[in-house]
Parts: structure tokens; sequence; C-alpha cells
């Protein structure tokens, strides 16, 4: 049996469901150009990191977490993906995004789930988007999040977001193209 971004996935209250994952694959697909460059907020057990690799080996995936992480690149490497592709970086996302050099053709926001952290990470990542790229969010819910989850995504999501950009809705990831 193959190990994959879909070994991972499970149901809630996992890092991501199996449909989370062909939806992530699918904005990965039909949303990037040649040789894309990707950040991942919120590193994990790289769940992201993988069905984005998987779909899209050519990428470069900068991926952004205050832990390190270590079974990010373990869980690459039992995949058998290009872990030259994966470049980590250790810190808060809205810091590192404070200084970041370069545009994305797409933006992972699953890292601070606080409803002031994702603020924060919209603010501060939104301007790197490449015309045409997207920003899309995990663990984000239309109402009160449940107890299991108490991520605040959803609300800041609607705040800031405009939902005419909004191209997938799809269990809890909502994504929208600049």
């Amino acid at each position: 049996m193959t190990f994959t971004s879909y070994s991972l996935a499970g149901e809630d209250p996992n890092p991501m469901t199996v449909e989370e994952v062909h939806c992530l694959k699918r904005l990965i697909k039909e949303n990037m150009g040649k040789s894309p460059v990707i950040i991942n907020i919120g590193a994990g057990i790289g769940v992201s990191t993988l069905a984005m690799l998987e779909e899209r080996p050519e990428a470069l995936i900068f991926s952004i977490d205050v832990d390190p992480c270590e079974g990010e690149m373990e869980n690459a490497q039992k995949a058998g993906l290009n872990t030259t592709r994966i470049i980590r970086i250790l810190g808060r996302s809205q810091d590192v995004g404070r200084h970041w050099p370069c545009r994305a053709d797409f933006i992972w926001v699953d890292g601070d789930h606080r409803y002031e952290g994702v603020l924060e990470d919209i603010r501060v990542w939104a301007g790197y988007i490449e015309p045409g790229g997207v920003m899309a969010f995990h663990d984000c819910f239309d109402g009160e999040p449940p107890k299991h989850n108490p991520s605040g995504a959803g609300q800041a999501v609607r705040e800031l977001m405009h939902k005419d950009d909004l191209i997938m809705k799809c269990e809890r990831i909502r994504a929208f193209k600049r």
C-alpha cells in the first residue's frame, strides 16, 4: 500500500478529511501555473504539504509553523516526495509575513486558529498573492465552531474576505481567487 496524504486524513477532528484533501488537490491542480510558489501556514504532520506536492511536484512550498513539526518532513519522505521542494520556516506566520520577500501563487492558512490570528494572517499575507492566485483557509465554520475545534477562522474569513471572490467551499475549506 502506498503512503500518501490520504493516509493521514480521516474524519473530523483529524487534521484534514479525505474530502478536504481531495478539494485541496483540486485547488492546486486547477489554479496554479508552472512551477508554483506556495505558502503553507501551519505545517502539522504535513497533510496539506503532501497533498500539494503529490498534485504539483514542481511546486516550491514555504512551510511556516511556530513548532518544528518534524512529522511533515518524515511523512513527505515516507511518501517518496522530493523534500528539497519544501522549505521550512520556524516562527509565527504573521511575523514571517511582515518581512516576506516575494509573491506566491497559493497561500494556505491553517496555523493560528484564533480569530485574531486569522485576521492578522489575512492582513499580513493577502498582499503577497499573485494576480489570479488563491488564498485558502482551513477550519472555517459557517456558524459557531464545534467545541472540539474552536477555530475563529470562519468569522475572520467572513469579515475580511470578499464573498464574490469565493471559488471553493468544501467542508471546512474556503478558497478565494485574487
